[in-house]
């Protein structure tokens, strides 16, 4: 019903002996009244079931009437008018609802409703003010519509539908809706989780889940270098953060270098033989096809067997390994964090001086200590200890490497090349072994390579040997 009355209406059976002046149109007869200023009208009713009224108004002795109408009031008419009804069964069937104007009656009947709620809901969230513009987008953008919403989306005939489908898939609001349907998300909580992983595209986000990645910096990294899946992103990830001044393939001749131990002599040979055995297990595309090969992202340097003689020789890396002998090309391991350094004791107590004093073993150990080599054994003559005014600090000594007296009847230098030799580790001497060289084979083969020879000078500790293995002291 209208809001506000302009009239007073009064119910009455009958009229007897008075002129009549009957309107055919309801519009005119209004525009009567308010001409005439008149406010009370008369009004009967013929059928119950029907409410069909005829209005009546009296000025002087001249009845004015406005026969068979379907609306109540006259108000209600133009209120009617106003808000777009084509006529008063629609419009009070509209008003009982709740509903004020005749395209939000409209658009719930063409839902197949008539819920005045579900309506306010529809407005509220933004979807009767969204649903032409989401029309034209879609029209627009079928292109980047995921498929499967299509068929479900032509389905959907005015806003009130539109917001039924959206609400079924968990959303709250047009505005979000719009953009996860746009973009391809199929419900509110696969856009929710898509967002939170980065992903700003439903197709995107499912492949990527489908293929095992978990963020969208992952997958947008991996679509951009070619790999295919998670498994092949996490080697290629770890490869990638290694290789800023390698190949990947140098990356894995190292590690196979590495593995080695102590003492081992790999053949380059040996070497070119594992890479050809080792590359077909980044092979990552598909088996199906007859040629494999490797992927795009992997990169390679070591194509021949002289690349592999240039890398093992001039890697900065590779030489902390141990020692590429050219004329063999052969790689002899020795890592020498990893090795037992041992101290040659009586040459060090000796070293510049004629009187040994324990201390400047002391200050050696404890500067091979202090460069990060855990492993310091100092061999020594039975008879140094008598032989030095600083016998003290052979406790100082003991508590921070270990310390070694050769057995009665062999010969300190001897004792000290048999444990370098069993053990695989190096020396600190400034002996170059000479006499050793001459009567045993071995000794001339390896002493250069494991004798590290130092300086003592102003108290700082400084071995020469380093620079062979390029470790940084």
């Amino acid at each position: 019903m209208a809001k506000g009355n302009q009239f007073e209406y009064y119910r009455v059976n009958r009229f007897d002996n008075m002129p009549e002046v009957q309107f055919t149109g309801i519009t005119d007869y209004i525009r009567m009244l308010k001409d005439a200023g008149s406010k009370i009208i008369f009004y009967q009713v013929d059928d119950e079931e029907t409410q069909v009224r005829h209005f009546f108004s009296q000025q002087g002795n001249t009845m004015y009437s406005l026969r068979n109408q379907s609306y109540r009031a006259l108000e209600d008419y133009e209120d009617a008018q106003a808000n777009g009804f084509p006529g008063a069964a629609e419009y009070y069937a509209a008003t009982e609802f709740g509903f004020k104007t005749f395209s939000e009656y409209e658009v719930c009947l063409e839902a197949g409703l008539a819920d005045k709620h579900v309506f306010e809901q529809a407005r509220t969230t933004g979807f009767i003010d969204g649903y032409l513009k989401f029309c034209d987008k879609v029209s627009r953008e079928k292109s980047r519509i995921y498929f499967e919403f299509i068929p479900e989306i032509n389905q959907v005939k005015n806003a009130v539908e539109l917001y039924s489908y959206a609400s079924g898939k968990g959303f709250n609001t047009y505005r979000d809706f719009e953009k996860a349907f746009l973009n391809g998300f199929r419900s509110v909580g696969e856009y929710t989780e898509a967002t939170r992983l980065g992903f700003e595209d439903g197709m995107a986000y499912r492949s990527a889940i489908k293929l095992g990645f978990e963020n969208s910096s992952e997958y947008s990294e991996a679509k951009a270098n070619g790999v295919e899946t998670k498994r092949e992103f996490l080697v290629y990830k770890k490869l990638k953060e290694r290789s800023k001044n390698n190949t990947m393939d140098e990356i894995i001749l190292f590690d196979y270098l590495a593995a080695q131990p102590n003492g081992r002599k790999v053949p380059v040979v040996k070497m070119e033989e594992f890479l050809d055995a080792e590359l077909p297990h980044y092979y990552f595309n598909d088996k199906q096809k007859e040629e494999q090969q490797l992927p795009a992202w992997f990169t390679r340097r070591l194509m021949t067997r002289e690349s592999i003689n240039v890398f093992v020789y001039s890697n900065v890396k590779v030489r902390e390994l141990g020692i590429y002998d050219r004329e063999g090309q052969y790689f002899e391991i020795f890592k020498i964090r990893e090795s037992i350094i041992f101290i040659d004791g009586s040459n060090v107590a000796h070293n510049g001086s004629e009187r040994p004093q324990l201390r400047r073993i002391w200050q050696v150990v404890r500067a091979l200590i202090d460069q990060r080599f855990p492993n310091v054994v100092v061999i020594a003559d039975a008879s140094l200890k008598h032989k030095v005014s600083d016998n003290q600090t052979k406790k100082k000594l003991e508590q921070i490497c270990s310390y070694i007296e050769a057995p009665a009847g062999t010969a300190a230098d001897e004792f000290l090349i048999e444990k370098a030799r069993k053990e695989n580790g190096f020396i600190v001497t400034n002996d170059t072994f000479r006499d050793w060289k001459e009567k045993d084979k071995w000794v001339a083969e390896h002493i250069d390579k494991i004798r590290i020879p130092f300086i003592i000078q102003n108290e700082i500790v400084t071995f020469s040997m380093f620079e062979k293995f390029d470790i940084a002291v």
